[in-house]
């Protein structure tokens, strides 16, 4: 499909896909700086390897929840994914609407796990537009 071909309702699928991956790209950045600056204190901790040992391991309890926060949590995952809808968009295809449902499941249940904070109700913006995207680019072909 062409990144130049409008669909009935005027929008193009790539826009819209680049637009999502840009999103979670934004999210992505966002989430690990200010996890970066709140869990500095651990990074020496870290570094020192204070939460190796394996499972089991006795490991301080606030750090360990801090790296799972960040290093180790969705931010890099969420980054990836926006940068390949941009690639894919740049390409002229959407993403499969299977990944808009997964990563709109995903921000619904992270929303109401942690209801009243917003931070995964900010990811329902990019799991619409990659809907709406294979949607206009469903209907177009």
């Amino acid at each position: 499909m062409s990144t130049t071909t409008a669909t009935r309702s005027g929008v193009r699928p790539a826009a819209l896909t680049r637009w999502g991956g840009w999103s979670c790209v934004v999210i992505a950045v966002g989430h690990s700086v200010l996890g970066a600056i709140k869990g500095a204190e651990h990074w020496a901790g870290w570094a020192a390897g204070e939460l190796q040992g394996g499972l089991g391991a006795a490991k301080p309890v606030y750090s360990e929840l801090s790296f799972w926060a960040v290093p180790g949590g969705f931010a890099v995952p969420l980054l990836l994914l926006g940068l390949l809808a941009v690639g894919r968009a740049r390409e002229g295809r959407p993403l499969p609407g299977y990944v808009g449902w997964a990563l709109l499941a995903w921000a619904a249940f992270g929303a109401y796990v942690t209801f009243p904070l917003f931070g995964f109700f900010l990811v329902f913006v990019p799991a619409a537009l990659f809907l709406l995207a294979a949607r206009e680019a469903r209907l177009a072909s």
